[in-house]
């Protein structure tokens, strides 16, 4: 999960380099966890019928491709669009998928004893590697450029699929539930009004958890840019952040916007983000401000 939020932990520097507007940058964040979303209903129902192995492999080399292609052939939006969809639907083909082949073998060797504990583990895996995926893409940008940031998460799956072919059975075990309904038939959901409470639940907290994490780094790095006094900044962020503010604009309360094109009046320009920065410089940043403010 390196490169999982790598585009959002970067995308200061992306507005900058490529000139993105809002609309642009908002779509390629988003359009990650649409090429997820349509590819989750599919491929999670698949392993119900075929080995989640054959899912599970082919998904992770999905993703180390996706990782490859915006390491060596992206440079701007539309690029930029196709290689996020691809890593979606890797990550929708590698998350479930794994956790039902995991749970497959542990029932498979522990009968019927307790798996919670394993399966916790597990899915605590998907939190803790996008708060790790932040943190390195800002190291390793640091250190060298976004296009390394990519590069290096290639190695991520394709570890995924060696750890996977060590620690599993060559055979997988025999599936002992045949679905009865008819493939991508979810109408059985759609009739259990207990199941939907969770989904719908689910459906929205993935709305604000998504916009979250795809915005904050950007968020914090506007913050620090257009503090009340913008001058008084941490040593470490003062290289990075150059803000220009209209204060007309902001005397009558309408919320900036980030962008580079400096056509555009009455919006914050963010200038001299360089996207060889990390993220580590842009949170100093906003810490330094916030402690200045108190």
């Amino acid at each position: 999960m390196l490169g999982v939020m790598s585009f959002p932990a970067l995308l200061p520097g992306f507005i900058t380099e490529w000139q993105l507007t809002n609309t642009e940058a908002g779509w390629i964040n988003g359009v990650y966890f649409l090429g997820y979303l349509t590819a989750v209903p599919v491929l999670v129902s698949l392993t119900d019928r075929v080995s989640p192995r054959n899912i599970y492999y082919l998904c992770l080399g999905l993703t180390a491709f996706s990782s490859a292609g915006f390491a060596f052939l992206t440079d701007g939006f539309w690029s930029a669009m196709l290689f996020r969809t691809l890593a979606g639907i890797g990550l929708a083909g590698a998350y479930m998928p794994g956790l039902k082949l995991l749970g497959n073998h542990l029932k498979a060797v522990a009968d019927n004893k307790d798996q919670s504990r394993a399966i916790a583990f597990y899915t605590s895996s998907f939190g803790i590697g996008f708060a790790i995926s932040y943190y390195y893409a800002g190291v390793v940008a640091e250190a060298m450029d976004w296009h390394w940031v990519f590069a290096i998460a290639i190695i991520g799956p394709l570890a995924a699929i060696a750890t996977a072919i060590a620690a599993l059975p060559a055979r997988d075990p025999a599936q002992t539930e045949v679905p009865v309904t008819h493939f991508l038939d979810f109408r059985p959901v759609l009739r259990c009004r207990a199941a939907m409470g969770y989904v719908l639940a689910y459906t929205a907290h993935n709305f604000e958890l998504f916009a979250f994490r795809s915005w904050i780094v950007t968020y914090l790095v506007f913050a620090a840019a257009t503090g009340p006094d913008p001058h008084r900044r941490t040593a470490g962020a003062a290289n990075h952040v150059q803000p220009t503010v209209d204060e007309q604009r902001r005397r009558d309360a309408v919320t900036p916007h980030i962008t580079h094109r400096p056509q555009r009046p009455a919006r914050t320009r963010i200038e001299g983000l360089d996207p060889l920065r990390s993220t580590d410089n842009q949170l100093v940043a906003t810490v330094g401000k916030a402690d200045q403010l108190r």
